[in-house]
């Protein structure tokens, strides 16, 4: 700052404010230059990052391999079909039938579906428990007990009956000689005129422990407590069941020795880990989860255990150790699984096989869903009958994909070129703060439109994406006698389209009925060679269908992945992508950066300069103050 006070005109009578300031508008001159150069440099990056978001959008759009139905690199994209099958003459439920793009036949006939693959299904020969036992004898000193329990109050427990819960109230008072007979009738009063006569017994064992149980197979019977001390002075404890509890441990459920290990070997697996302190839920589950590849199960409506397969077919039949019969042991005595039975006994249901005749040859399949030249199967029942099947791509639907590819593909095509033919007006320059204080909204919009116009009208950048575009369309793909222009897809004749594609509908259905697999090769036949490896791209090039050949352009213009030279994409390294790092980190943010240092450098020089100005015209305004006063004196002097 200077030592002189910015004296303004007092002895010299100027306007020295605005002398300085007309001044400085030359000055100032330089730093509205680089301005609106900076803001140029800022317009050219947005017009390259809405090319590169164009291209994104059509990339992901059209090549997403999250969504196959719309990605053109993969065949999946062309598989859809519809299907008829008829079976003399009527809709056949017998099988479903879909295509995929390795189709190569179009029709077929299923002569005859004689069985069906179905699982190896071992069961429990027997229900393994159907009956509640008390573990208190019924007895002079028991009933004298629960006759003085009643007559306290505590006389009801709750019994569920398939998941119908009723109160049986007791009335006590049991003669003590009779062994519990009293007591027994009672309480088969009591259950029936909830429940219904016929629907659940009670007896005694040998024991003369009493027995809750189901009438018939298939239903569940629990006791609940209701008033304390009365199930377990009836030898009940609540929650017992008729039934296995998947919360009961082995030892419990089978009587087995706690704390010991089970031995069982099942499909030449025998680590499975389980002792008989595991539960029943916890066996199965290791089971389940093992590498024997069957999955057991146990239901309570049955009381049985299940040991399945987990694939069909005879070729996945379920083996048990037979070196040494001690491994079956737990198997065969507690789960009652007969591992000896032959088909159709003893709950053994031997795997078969898928049998068929097609197009008049009998084969067979271990799964009831199968490929055969590029049709999907699913057997769903056997049939005798004949059943015609009939395939076609959904031609109208790969039509409609197509065009909307190409339409997207054209948009790009026109608006890289309009870009490109764009002249630069050098008339119109973008406009300073000043400059827009002094005009309306509509008209700053009006000049800026001229203003950037040609912006990229030079840009090298874009001029290689338009004639890799144009050019991989038309090179031949190698292994494959077909092109675009083959199935319909052609050059626009308006040479103002300059590149852009039409379609013959008629030529691209014909195409895609009759010479399908060829239509999908076209657009998603891939390269052995490696998208990374440079050093063979023409070779990559030359063996890729359009689709791949389009993705690949795109990747070299807007992959955010950083390559074998820590290079993003042409585009986001020359100016970035809005909303990522790459907006702060690429080229041309570099010289929007470069420029904000020059600016910094001449807001300083001006600071300095307006300094040297004010300096200046005070040591003028001084002198001249001076030499007022020396005048003033001589006058005064010669007076």
């Amino acid at each position: 700052m200077s030592d002189y006070t910015r004296i303004t005109g007092i002895a010299s009578g100027m306007d020295t404010d605005n002398m300085i300031k007309d001044l400085m508008k030359a000055e100032s001159a330089k730093k509205d230059k680089v301005e609106k150069e900076q803001i140029y440099e800022e317009w050219r990056k947005e017009e390259y990052q809405s090319i590169s978001k164009m291209l994104r959008e059509y990339k992901n759009n059209n090549f997403d391999v999250l969504s196959p139905s719309t990605n053109f690199r993969s065949p999946s994209m062309f598989a859809d079909f519809t299907s008829s099958v008829l079976s003399g003459g009527e809709e056949s439920s017998a099988v479903t039938v879909t295509g995929n793009t390795n189709i190569t036949n179009l029709s077929h006939t299923i002569n005859s579906i004689t069985s069906l693959a179905s699982n190896d299904l071992y069961a429990s020969t027997e229900r393994l428990k159907d009956t509640m036992v008390g573990d208190t004898a019924i007895n002079i000193a028991s009933i004298g007990t629960i006759n003085t329990s009643i007559a306290s109050g505590n006389n009801t427990f709750a019994l569920s009956f398939d998941g119908v819960s009723k109160s049986i109230t007791l009335d006590g008072g049991y003669a003590t000689g009779d062994s519990g007979a009293e007591l027994l009738v009672d309480m088969q009063a009591k259950i029936d005129a909830e429940f219904g006569d016929g629907k659940i017994l009670v007896s005694f064992d040998g024991s003369n422990q009493l027995n809750i149980s189901s009438v018939e197979s298939g239903h569940q019977t629990i006791v609940i407590e209701s008033d304390a001390n009365i199930l377990s002075n009836l030898g009940f404890t609540s929650g017992d069941t008729d039934y296995l509890k998947s919360s009961e441990t082995l030892s419990e459920a089978f009587t087995l020795v706690t704390g010991t290990d089970i031995a069982l070997t099942i499909n030449d697996v025998s680590d499975f880990g389980i002792t008989t302190d595991d539960t029943i839920s916890e066996m199965m589950e290791k089971i389940n989860d093992s590498d024997a590849g069957v999955t057991m199960s146990y239901s309570s409506l049955s009381g049985k255990f299940e040991l399945k397969s987990n694939e069909t077919g005879e070729i996945n039949k379920i083996t048990f150790d037979e070196a040494d019969g001690a491994t079956n042991d737990f198997v065969v005595n507690s789960l009652k699984i007969d591992v000896d039975a032959v088909d159709g006994t003893n709950g053994y249901t031997e795997a078969t096989d898928a049998k068929f005749e097609i197009d008049g040859v009998i084969t067979s399949r271990s799964n009831n869903d199968f490929t055969i030249d590029g049709a999907n199967y699913s057997l769903k029942t056997t049939s005798a009958t004949a059943i015609e099947i009939s395939l076609s791509p959904d031609t109208e639907g790969l039509v409609e994909k197509i065009t909307s590819f190409v339409d997207k593909y054209n948009e790009i095509i026109e608006t890289i070129n309009t870009k490109l033919d764009e002249k630069r007006d050098y008339d119109y320059a973008p406009l300073n703060a000043d400059e827009k204080e002094a005009m309306s909204d509509d008209d700053i919009e009006l000049w800026e439109e001229k203003a950037k116009s040609g912006i990229l009208g030079s840009s090298n950048e874009l001029e290689n994406i338009a004639s890799q575009l144009r050019t991989l369309i038309y090179e031949p793909i190698e292994g494959l006698n077909i092109s675009l222009k083959d199935i319909g897809i052609t050059t626009s004749s308006n040479y103002k389209d300059n590149g852009k594609l039409t379609i013959d509908e008629d030529t691209l259905k014909s195409s895609i009925n009759n010479n399908y697999g060829k239509v999908v090769e076209l657009f998603t036949k891939t390269s052995d060679v490696d998208y990374d490896d440079t050093s063979n791209r023409s070779t990559r090039k030359a063996e890729e269908g359009i689709a791949n050949r389009l993705y690949d352009v795109l990747q070299d213009n807007i992959r955010n992945t950083r390559d074998e030279g820590g290079n993003k994409g042409i585009l986001i390294e020359k100016a970035g992508y809005e909303g990522e790092v790459s907006d702060f980190d690429n080229i041309i943010q570099d010289v929007i950066n470069d420029y904000d240092d020059r600016i910094f450098d001449i807001l300083d020089y001006l600071d300095s300069k307006e300094e040297a100005y004010y300096t200046m015209f005070a040591k003028m305004e001084a002198a001249m103050s001076e030499m007022q006063s020396q005048s003033d004196w001589l006058s005064s002097q010669m007076g």
